[in-house]
């Protein structure tokens, strides 16, 4: 698992005794296998799916995973990591946003999603908002239903933005 999430034991984290008997790190490490892999979550939790030199290590079951996922120390680890895989490496002179629309099947029964323009005239769904510098660096993103207006998204991403991030905005 090492080689897929060497950057997770990087962050600077302290290590403090846990009841659990998987590290947050390795929880994360299984997760992003499945991520990068695009592939279920509980298929990362099988010994088989891995490299034959990251088999001997014992692997959380998917219930395991699942809950240890949404503890706030790994939702907090998961942070970091986002925070220092998309920081800007340096100083841009401008910056875009933009939103991606994720459309889903009409038959769905998913509340939140909503209907929106989309390429090609109205679908329901979701619709990523992306900050990205000139360079492709990703600042930040965001995620909202297809009826959200993007004008309001690019607000809210460039708040939250990090202070790195000066210049035009072009959108």
């Amino acid at each position: 698992m090492q080689g897929h999430c060497g950057i997770v034991d990087a962050l600077d984290k302290p290590r403090t005794a846990t009841r659990f008997d998987f590290r947050d790190e390795g929880i994360v490490q299984v997760y992003y296998g499945a991520v990068i892999h695009d592939r279920p979550t509980s298929w990362a939790c099988r010994p088989r799916s891995w490299p034959i030199h990251l088999r001997k290590r014992t692997l959380p079951s998917p219930g395991t995973r699942s809950r240890r996922l949404r503890s706030p120390a790994v939702v907090a680890l998961l942070d970091a990591l986002e925070s220092r895989v998309t920081a800007p490496q340096g100083p841009g002179l401008f910056r875009m946003i933009d939103g991606k629309p994720l459309p889903i099947g009409g038959c769905s029964k998913d509340h939140q999603a909503g209907y929106g323009r989309s390429a090609g005239g109205k679908a329901k769904g979701y619709k990523l908002h992306a900050l990205i510098g000139s360079d492709g660096a990703l600042a930040g993103w965001r995620g909202a239903s297809m009826n959200k207006d993007e004008r309001v998204m690019a607000e809210r991403l460039l708040r939250a933005a990090p202070p790195e991030v000066v210049g035009y905005v072009a959108a």
